[in-house]
């Protein structure tokens, strides 16, 4: 994943955030919702490239019995929200990743299982950028590290940590 944020934003991309999301056996379709807030009004947003990249990696497959992410394409694009426009639900294996711009609208679908449905996710973003809108409750917190995790890290894969303090 990390040398497709490179690709797609720049070779100085960060690891912004990352974590987990765990959809419970039975749970509802989740509200629709991009991952961060556009940086402009809806005039300038749609012309600019991605500023931030929001990777999935499902640890069960996601398909029609555990739910997947409905995604609605082009939507980072689009000037007037038009939830009517149909999603694509995208059948991802466990292990498998899906990438999208993290302006794109999408949502979870439901879990009609029994199990539950985890997956892992990350933000990658260009350098500059850091979310003015997440983690701003005391319980979400940046990412933090112990002492020393950076020097442990690969000189190449210290950038990804731009923003540890």
């Amino acid at each position: 994943m990390v040398a497709v944020a490179r690709l797609s934003l720049d070779e100085t991309a960060i690891l912004e955030s990352f974590g987990a999301i765990v959809s419970l056996p039975g749970s509802e379709q989740q509200h629709i919702h991009r991952d961060g807030t556009l940086l402009f009004d809806s005039a300038i947003s749609p012309m600019l490239p991605a500023h931030a990249l929001t990777c999935i990696l499902p640890l069960v497959d996601m398909n029609d019995r555990y739910g997947t992410t409905a995604i609605w394409p082009n939507s980072h694009r689009w000037k007037t929200r038009d939830e009517s426009i149909v999603p694509e639900a995208p059948q991802v294996p466990a292990g498998s990743c899906i990438i999208w711009d993290f302006r794109l609208l999408h949502g979870g679908t439901p879990n009609r299982s029994d199990c539950h449905r985890p997956i892992v996710y990350a933000t990658y973003a260009r350098r500059w950028y850091q979310d003015p809108g997440n983690f701003v409750k005391p319980k979400q917190r940046r990412l933090s590290f112990g002492a020393g995790f950076l020097e442990a890290a690969a000189e190449n894969d210290r950038r990804l940590f731009a923003h540890v303090q």
